[in-house]
């Protein structure tokens, strides 16, 4: 199948801007955080998709906005409704929706407001199902669309393409918590038989990150959230990772990668920070430049990790995941095209999710996909957008108010007279 909104968006000149006289929600469901807004928001708001506790059992437990709202984050333990990218505990997930819906900056009336929401690529007809009910019997939106979160990012890089020269076709490179995929779209359509996906995203780095600092220095291995924020803060992407690491044996300590972290305490410290030389916290949250790095400070020492860690989505065979990475993942979609479309796609690479947020990661793109293109190719042009990690959101707000979004979502009154049938026909051309 190779359906994308974009396919048929000109034709259906019904709307009236935002879901055919309703305001619109759009929710990108990210395996490790949820993007909610308007779609005439700006920004959103950015909820963790989990809910926590303390170790052993103690205080309560935290949904979604809660997590970040409680100060002491020490050993928090997680349950989250994705696994592996698709939403396997629904309950779970209509909490968490509902910890954003009912801020005060959203205020989400469902019963007088459509929803646009993101779902993984190949979703199980189950899930989608599951998450149709949430949206229609447990919320009761008045109208509801979704589609992939890599659809929202083909559709605003369309839409963007005279500032960034994208035209009918393009390559998202959505790397985020759960995985990374490379999706080509050609002539307003979602390639699925060129898709390739790579079963490595944040959360296998932060992962990877807490297992180096255990082994090597303090046990964090009950710290998730600190040495999330910590893979966040010093993460940086080499193009030539073994020139940069017999740079650092060689420098014997003295290489400029190399950092001292500040860990938090949640006393006076609410937040990790890279120490600078003179002892100040670098460009990070308040609460954490308002104090020194002092001696009494818990720090760890970070060299190698700083792009050793990030490295694993280039060469994930590192860590015993037998498959190519993310360069060989792009020239091996491109090369499932049609020839026509080849060039077209490699002129128009697009990175968003969180992970292309890490510096650097634009530039090895280009560079890995560059060096295995044919020689026949010579426009390769790698994209990364400012905020990639709102990319897709941002898509799907341009979505919700263009022309055709009316026409492509299903009322509660459709729903509830045809039932999943209409929501197939209309969402995946099915």
């Amino acid at each position: 199948r190779t359906t994308h909104p974009m396919s048929d968006m000109e034709q259906e000149g019904v709307g009236v801007g935002v879901g055919g006289g309703w305001p619109t929600v759009v929710v990108d469901n990210g395996g490790g955080t949820v993007k909610v807004g308007w779609a005439t928001d700006v920004t959103p708001i950015m909820v963790d998709n989990a809910k926590a506790k303390g170790r052993g059992g103690k205080g309560k437990v935290l949904i979604g906005a809660e997590i970040a709202d409680t100060r002491n984050k020490a050993g928090l333990l997680f349950k989250r409704p994705i696994q592996r990218g698709f939403v396997l505990d629904t309950e779970l997930q209509r909490e968490i929706w509902n910890s954003a819906f009912v801020s005060p900056s959203l205020n989400v009336q469902p019963s007088e407001a459509a929803m646009l929401f993101t779902e993984p690529l190949f979703n199980f007809s189950s899930i989608k199902e599951s998450m149709q009910e949430l949206a229609f019997e447990e919320f009761g939106f008045a109208a509801v669309y979704r589609a992939p979160a890599a659809d929202m990012a083909a559709f605003k890089a369309c839409a963007d393409g005279a500032a960034t020269g994208f035209g009918d076709g393009c390559v998202v490179v959505d790397s985020g918590f759960s995985c990374t995929n490379a999706v080509p779209y050609f002539g307003g359509r979602r390639m699925d038989h060129a898709i390739r996906r790579v079963d490595i995203g944040g959360k296998a780095l932060t992962h990877a990150l807490k297992d180096s600092i255990t082994y090597r220095q303090i046990d964090v291995s009950n710290e998730t959230y600190v040495v999330n924020q910590m893979k966040e803060d010093i993460s940086v992407v080499v193009e030539d990772y073994m020139g940069t690491i017999r740079d650092m044996k060689q420098a014997k300590g003295q290489h400029s990668l190399n950092l001292e972290y500040v860990l938090p305490d949640f006393g006076e410290i609410n937040r990790g920070f890279i120490k600078e030389e003179t002892g100040e916290a670098s460009d990070l949250p308040d609460d954490s430049r308002k104090r020194k790095a002092s001696g009494a400070a818990q720090t760890v020492q970070l060299g190698h990790e700083r792009f050793s860690i990030p490295e694993l989505l280039f060469r994930p065979s590192d860590i015993g995941i037998d498959q190519a990475g993310v360069g060989p993942a792009v020239r091996s979609a491109v090369a499932a095209l049609e020839p026509l479309a080849r060039p077209l796609a490699y002129a128009n690479v697009v990175a968003v999710g969180g992970n292309a947020c890490i510096p650097g990661f634009g530039a090895r793109l280009s560079a890995e996909v560059r060096a295995g293109a044919s020689a026949d190719f010579t426009e390769v042009n790698v994209h990364v957008p400012d905020e990639p990690h709102l990319y897709a959101w941002r898509g799907g707000c341009a979505f919700a108010q263009s022309d055709g979004f009316a026409a492509r979502c299903v009322t509660k009154a459709e729903y509830f007279e045809k039932g999943h049938t209409l929501c197939f026909s209309r969402f995946d051309g099915e």
